[in-house]
């Protein structure tokens, strides 16, 4: 019996030796995922193990880094139907014109509506291989040849090459000899055997996925359904000794992000949200499969003659929901994801074994993109001469793999292109976005905004330093290669609605303008300095302010609001006497009360029986302001309005139910119509400030940004989701970081709970400090409560808080570290339920303002110039205290670096070294200084320094 065996043994070892000596083609496996971002492993493609890679456990991905080569700059599409032609094809997608995602149903382009623009001219039936089909690129595809040079080809997964009805839909015409699973669709209806992966009577949809009858009604994951099914389809190529390509294309990680039971409970423990621990079970369900695969070709003995690959078809998906935590953070320290030209949409992980070829555990930087595939395989497969119907884009990456040259090919731009409107609501680089890259100089054209951005993407992995106005020489050289190719391929633009015109080439709209303040802007930090009234119904209840249930919990009786002492006036000469030189007051707050009488809000003033529903507070308001020369401004919450059960911006109900929506709607245009009103009645405002921002109306939300800018175009506009003329300096302190740049990366910042990714990264630091590369001027707001000291943070009155005003050290203190830092300073004033402002807080303010004139009121000498060094010289020493530099901000930040020296016994002294001016830098001095010569040196500047003001105090 073990004789037999033996020989048995030996019989299958002659065999599959033979069989290797026999099949000189290797066999190529290429695992192909959907929607896997960069970070969504335990395998690091970056320079260091960043936490995402430590949330993950894929262990058979790490074998395969061991086994092979990892490429750290690999590159797909934004989304999933583009890759997968450009990968079938060789093809660039700005070529082949498959630039969105393809529906299921024929001749069903999935463009969103757009306000803007017309749809481009795109593919929208897809991939139709060698038949003619309208609406579809014909090409001779990558299996069609590997079956021909005797390759078997088995397809198993997800396809989505073309829509039903189109010879894409079925992988047959493609040259796939075997298809398991493949159809039109690009996610699956349901992981779940249970659920027959979608294919439930009256229930199935176009994503119910095809085949697997088998496995219905079982606990069997669709991941491992088709690992299953793979391991089959490569058996009888294997004992014909027949070299096979297994088109291995998970559905995962695409949403439904349901849980593979098998793996979810270890992520649910590590504490993460429901969404990312079912996600992360995707994931290891998918590396599962990668290591049942390896092992399935252990067993058979045909390891050393197969050859691996490892691609995603685009970055991981990163809006949420499906996914849970911030938008656009889950590919961190990439920016974006899916969707996106950022590197989160389109940087992959990407591993190729080659035994015998590629050194294990071998790493490149070279940067390849997914039509590489194409040229690439086919070497590896031995296949020299092959003929196409196409123009093939990819280059081969065998170079790299082998190490045998370095072609010069191999450094070629790589280019994107998708000019379709992905999603409903444009995102970081989704819709309207194209994008090249040379070295490690990326240029990303956004064709809504026709605005060119730069990045160094070896220096800024994150995207998050424009550097195009530093560069222009740079942006030119790529927008002018971006544009001679799209125009090479013939690729689909959109066209405007209004002249019917196609959107402008990346070279056709002139280089980056550098960014300066707007009228609106300049005036708000020429200002320097404002107070905001807090007046809302609270006030007058017996309670203490708890934001966290007031902003729920409408409020019994509007009727306690009866201030029998009521005057504005005096609030306005309050404010006027701390030196502010504009003041807000809250039209409305997270009651939803309104302050003057409204005829879009029943919720205010005239419902009063005070003053006989007469009273009109914005009114008095701005009528105060205007004749004690204070700029007026409002303030309008509408994220929160416990009236009508608003919570950030969503009014209550079932989610999606016609109820919800039909609330949504008349709360929508009840804003819209409130906003008109306090445009159009009070004459112009110098600030309008929705707190917390007014969301995008492509959320849900009211549509407020037109409004304001068309009946008070002079006006700051803080802020939507679309735009932020000024930003929260990060804290409410009433300080900001230095430097303070006024510039900003963003145009904006986001509303609500949905800011902007990385705006709230190490404790707001990007807010606080403004970007010295941002392409869009965005000053710092700092703000904070006048009762604001010793543990409490008042923004409305109550009884008892006097011994938290600030004291008058600690206001100057705020000042310095302000308006001294090139912010503007918006303090808080909480009026009584008399209607006044309180005494103690009234005579705080005049302390103030006393003091900061005696202090800056009469500079000891002042001096203006141009240049490397503005000298000050006084006629005698003098002590001094402050020290005060201005810039010409009109031209924007100019000034990068700079010294304060002072001539002190016979040498110069340096006071300061810093970065940032704009409108007001102030040194003061921890020690007097006495000196009768100072000189300010600028160190680096991106132009001449143009300072406007250098005194001392």
């Amino acid at each position: 019996m073990r004789y037999k065996k033996c020989i048995l043994t030996t019989a299958v070892m002659v065999f599959s030796i033979t069989a290797f000596n026999q099949q000189k083609q290797p066999n190529i496996v290429l695992f192909f995922l959907d929607d896997m971002g960069w970070m969504d492993t335990s395998v690091p493609f970056g320079d260091s193990i960043y936490p995402l890679n430590k949330r993950y456990h894929t262990p058979n991905m790490e074998r395969l880094a061991r086994e092979g080569m990892k490429f750290t700059n690999a590159y797909a599409t934004p989304v999933c139907t583009p890759s997968r032609t450009s990968l079938l094809t060789g093809m660039n997608a700005a070529r082949h014109r498959v630039t969105n995602w393809t529906s299921p149903k024929m001749d069903n382009p999935t463009d969103q509506a757009d306000e803007e623009y017309n749809r481009a001219d795109w593919n929208y039936n897809g991939l139709s291989g060698l038949t003619p089909t309208p609406h579809a690129v014909q090409a001779t595809t990558l299996p069609m040849l590997l079956r021909d040079a005797g390759y078997f080809t088995v397809h198993v997964g997800k396809a989505h090459w073309g829509s039903a009805g189109t010879p894409g839909a079925n992988p047959y015409n493609l040259g796939f000899l075997v298809n398991i699973a493949g159809h039109a669709a690009g996610h699956p209806q349901s992981y779940l055997g249970k659920d027959n992966y979608g294919n439930i009577p009256g229930k199935a949809s176009w994503q119910a996925v095809p085949d697997l009858q088998e496995y219905h009604g079982s606990e069997t994951f669709l991941t491992e359904a088709l690992t299953l099914e793979a391991i089959k389809a490569m058996e009888d190529p294997i004992s014909r000794q027949r070299p096979f390509f297994l088109h291995m294309a998970h559905y995962a990680v695409h949403d439904p992000i349901q849980p593979d039971q098998r793996f979810v409970q270890k992520y649910l423990d590590a504490g993460l949200p429901v969404a990312e621990a079912n996600y992360a079970s995707l994931l290891e369900g998918m590396d599962k499969s990668l290591g049942d695969l390896m092992d399935f070709l252990q067993q058979k003995g045909i390891t050393e003659n197969t050859i691996i690959l490892f691609m995603s078809d685009n970055g991981g998906l990163s809006y949420t929901p499906p996914r849970a935590g911030t938008a656009h953070t889950h590919n961190y320290p990439l920016r974006a994801g899916k969707g996106s030209v950022y590197e989160g949409g389109i940087r992959e992980p990407m591993l190729v074994k080659w035994p015998g070829k590629v050194r294990a555990g071998s790493s490149t930087a070279k940067p390849v993109i997914i039509e590489d595939f194409f040229p690439s395989i086919l070497e590896m497969a031995g296949i020299k001469e092959s003929k196409t119907i196409q123009q093939i884009d990819g280059k081969s990456f065998v170079p790299v793999l082998t190490n045998s040259n370095n072609r010069k090919e191999m450094d070629r731009a790589l280019i994107w292109h998708i000019p379709n409107k992905w999603q409903r609501m444009d995102g970081p680089g989704i819709n309207y976005f194209s994008a090249i890259r040379l070295g490690d100089w990326k240029l990303v054209y956004s064709m809504r905004r026709l605005e060119l951005e730069l990045y160094n993407l070896k220096e800024d992995i994150g995207e998050l330093r424009d550097l195009a106005h530093r560069y222009p020489e740079k942006v030119q050289q790529l927008a002018n290669l971006l544009s001679d190719q799209l125009k090479i391929w013939n690729a689909p633009m959109p066209v405007y609605k209004a002249s019917g015109k196609q959107v402008p080439w990346p070279n056709e709209i002139g280089l980056p303008v550098k960014p300066r303040p707007n009228a609106a802007q300049l005036a708000w930090q020429e200002a320097e300095l404002g107070m905001i009234f807090h007046y809302d119904l609270h006030v007058f209840d017996t309670s203490k302010y708890r934001q966290s249930e007031n902003r729920i919990r409408p409020v019994a009786d509007y009727n306690q609001f009866n201030p029998k002492e009521l005057d504005v006036e005096q609030w306005v000469l309050a404010a006027k006497s701390a030196g502010a030189r504009f003041a807000l007051i809250t039209a409305t707050h997270e009651t939803g009360f309104a302050l003057y009488p409204s005829d879009a809000n029943p919720y205010n003033v005239k419902l009063l029986k005070w003053r006989n529903g007469k009273a009109d507070l914005l009114r008095d308001f701005v009528d105060a302001c205007h004749k004690h020369g204070i700029k007026p401004g409002v303030y309008i919450g509408i994220r929160w309005n416990s009236f009508y059960g608003v919570h950030d911006f969503v009014v209550d109900g079932a989610p999606g139910s016609a109820m919800q929506k039909n609330r949504q709607e008349h709360y929508n245009r009840m804003v819209e119509s409130m906003v008109t009103e306090i445009c159009t009645r009070y004459g112009p405002l110098f600030e309008i400030w929705f707190d917390g921002g007014a969301s995008h109306p492509a959320k849900g939300a009211p549509d407020v940004l037109p409004i304001v800018k068309k009946y008070q175009p002079g006006a700051l506009f803080y802020h939507n989701d679309q735009l932020a003329e000024a930003r929260w300096g990060g804290s409410e302190s009433g300080t900001v970081a230095y430097p303070c740049w006024s510039t900003f990366p963003y145009s904006h910042t986001g509303s609500g709970e949905s800011a902007l990714a990385g705006i709230a990264k190490n404790d707001y630091a990007l807010l606080k400090q403004g970007d010295p590369e941002g392409r869009y001027w965005m000053p710092a707001m700092a703000d904070a409560p006048l009762r604001g000291y010793n543990g409490r943070h008042e923004w409305f009155w109550e009884p008892g808080d006097e011994a938290h005003i600030f004291p008058l050290e600690k206001l100057m203190e705020i000042y310095n570290k302000s308006v001294g830092r090139n912010s503007t300073l918006i303090i808080g004033i909480t009026p009584d339920n008399r209607g006044l402002v309180p005494d103690l807080d009234q005579q705080r303010l005049q302390e103030w303002g006393k003091a900061i004139d005696e202090r800056f009121g009469n500079p000891l000498a002042t001096v203006s110039g141009k240049g490397k060094m503005i000298q000050l010289k006084l006629k005698k020493p003098v002590t001094i205290k402050d020290i005060v530099v201005q810039e010409d901000i009109l031209e924007g930040h100019r000034v990068k670096a700079f010294q304060i020296q002072g001539f002190v016994k016979g040498k110069w002294q340096i006071l300061f070294t810093g970065s940032a001016i704009g409108h007001k830098f102030i040194h003061h001095l921890n020690e007097p200084l006495s000196t009768d010569h100072l000189r300010l040196i600028v160190t680096e500047s991106s132009d001449e320094a143009i300072i406007s003001n250098f005194s001392v105090y």
